[in-house]
């Protein structure tokens, strides 16, 4: 199964001010907003999208977390964060283990994320440890035998609505060791 969310920080944007990740997540920015902003930040190589793909990063997980603690898998969770068809890739692989009773309550432990950015496109990293995120089946607890962090890498993509993930599962293509 998966993982959850931590609060990674870096970059000093304002939430709301310009240049912060919910502007950049407008297809409405003006480009008053990058006045004074260098190019290279505004090709997808600054802080601002560093922080937003770390955010990103922390509501993907957070969303797999509900996804696997919740009643029902719903794709809805990966509105704004995930592309459709990685949603449905999740909610599809949750569904069986919900429908053979089993369930999950806590949350990994999810390391600091790394950054690798590609013009429109960003590899991202973090070491993820699940042994606080249980596993029962019909209430039964279940061993899952964890052998502490490793690697989680997920790509993402820019799109008009801003930064979604857009492939998960990328293990051959991890750069850190946890």
């Amino acid at each position: 199964m998966l993982a959850g969310a931590t609060g990674c920080s870096a970059g000093s944007a304002d939430e709301t001010g310009p240049g912060s990740a919910a502007e950049k997540r407008s297809p409405d920015a003006t480009t008053e907003a990058t006045a004074g902003v260098p190019q290279s930040d505004r090709d997808g190589h600054g802080t601002d999208d560093e922080q937003h793909l770390r955010t990103l990063h922390d509501d993907f997980w957070s969303a797999l977390v509900e996804l696997e603690n919740g009643d029902q898998p719903d794709p809805a969770l990966f509105d704004g964060v995930a592309t459709d068809g990685v949603a449905e890739e999740e909610v599809s692989r949750v569904r069986p283990a919900r429908a053979s009773g089993h369930t999950r309550e806590g949350a990994p432990e999810v390391g600091e994320a790394t950054i690798e950015m590609d013009g429109d496109e960003a590899l991202i990293q973090a070491c993820v440890d699940p042994e606080g995120w249980l596993l029962f089946r019909h209430g039964e607890a279940v061993d899952l035998d964890t052998h502490g962090a490793s690697p989680s890498v997920v790509a993402a993509e820019r799109t008009t609505d801003g930064w979604l993930i857009s492939a998960t599962g990328l293990y051959q293509r991890a750069t850190i060791t946890c």
